[in-house]
């Protein structure tokens, strides 16, 4: 059986971490080699050059690297997702994109303005000529695409508005790897040098606008007139020097922790070692964060947008506050930290619930959406 040749145009990959680089990684090692292959074409070998200049020449690259392959699958809509549509038009091959989240109002909330949730943004039309653009440019590349693959049913329903038929939008949830031995508390705070009785609060997710995260600096501080929690949350990213300020701000130094960019396998120690996962998101495709909390048994709170819905069920998988409520998110995180039993029951029923996202679920119909190409 000849193999299938896949070129993957990706603006994120190993040890990059993000959702393109952990679904690149799912490709390559997990489908058989012996049926696929794969030529990954990374943005960040051109991200040095200037903007117009890098772009063309990871179009170049593209070209090059998918002269023989079967379709090209892109998992941007317009950073690699523009040339990669040039790239497919000029070699007259078919195109598979991928979406993580709509990018023009990713980037116009960060660089242009945008104060709108995700589904205000789609509803209305922009005034801003630079976000118009970007807007125009994912639509057009998925309305061109063979097909668009979402992460989530709200994420396919975003694509839907861009003027992609429904017909051609398929939802494939996808995960990081899930499995292998559960790492105890117990186990993870020795490793962390954490005692056993200090109280954790975990947040993970890139430092931009609509995590929330200054929000929740402000909710630990509410809870600390009850309880005594430290909160420490990883990752990086532009909004890191608001979130620094912010903590200055309101003297909460003492008991918030930056820890910066993590790999997986340090993160996964941190929310094994955590006795609640709290994510004061006010947009959110499908997390892979509250997946592996789910996984580690640890209770999570969070807010009910975008995909979060498809995973978290109030009151039996989690809890769902609304996004910044400071009274609200203090009431629940100081609930599961007091009632240990009710947090338990939440942990517990969330680890249940992982069957609708495994992994070899999501491959099974990645490999069937390959081969019809």
């Amino acid at each position: 059986m000849a193999k299938t040749i896949i070129c993957i145009a990706t603006p994120l990959y190993a040890p990059d971490i993000g959702g393109p680089a952990t679904h690149v990684a799912l490709l390559e090692g997990s489908l058989p080699r012996d049926r696929f292959e794969f030529r990954v074409v990374k943005f960040s070998d051109v991200r040095h050059l200037p903007k117009i200049l890098r772009h063309i020449v990871y179009m170049s690259k593209l070209i090059r690297a998918a002269k023989t392959a079967h379709f090209i699958y892109t998992l941007d809509p317009v950073s690699v997702g523009f040339p990669a549509r040039i790239a497919a038009l000029v070699l007259h091959k078919p195109f598979v994109l991928r979406v993580g989240g709509d990018y023009a109002w990713e980037q116009g909330v960060q660089r242009f303005g945008v104060d709108e949730t995700l589904d205000e943004f789609v509803a209305h039309e922009q005034t801003s000529f630079s976000v118009r653009l970007l807007q125009s440019l994912q639509s057009y590349v998925a309305r061109r695409a063979h097909v668009v693959i979402a992460p989530s049913n709200y994420l396919a329903r975003i694509v839907v508005r861009w003027g992609v038929p429904e017909s051609r939008v398929k939802v494939v949830y996808s995960q990081p790897e899930l499995g292998g031995k559960t790492l105890l508390r117990s186990e993870a705070r020795k490793q962390l040098n954490i005692h056993e009785d200090e109280e954790i609060i975990l947040s993970a997710g890139r430092l931009v606008p609509w995590k929330g995260f200054e929000g929740l600096v402000d909710v630990v501080a509410k809870v600390r007139e009850v309880r005594a929690p430290r909160l420490y949350i990883a990752g990086d990213g532009p909004g890191r020097s608001v979130l620094e300020e912010h903590i200055q701000k309101v003297d909460a130094a003492e008991y918030v922790s930056l820890l910066g960019q993590l790999s997986h396998e340090e993160l996964s120690v941190w929310i094994a070692a955590a006795d609640v996962v709290v994510l004061n998101t006010k947009y959110e495709g499908l997390s892979h964060f509250l997946l592996e909390a789910f996984a580690a048994h640890t209770p999570v709170i969070t807010t009910p947008v975008g995909g979060n819905l498809e995973l978290v069920k109030d009151g039996d998988t989690g809890l769902l506050v609304p996004h910044d409520d400071i009274l609200a998110l203090g009431a629940a995180t100081t609930r599961v930290l007091t009632d240990r039993t009710f947090a338990a029951e939440l942990a517990e029923n969330a680890a249940r619930s992982l069957d609708r996202f495994s992994k070899d679920k999501a491959l099974e119909q990645l490999d069937t959406l390959f081969k019809s190409i």
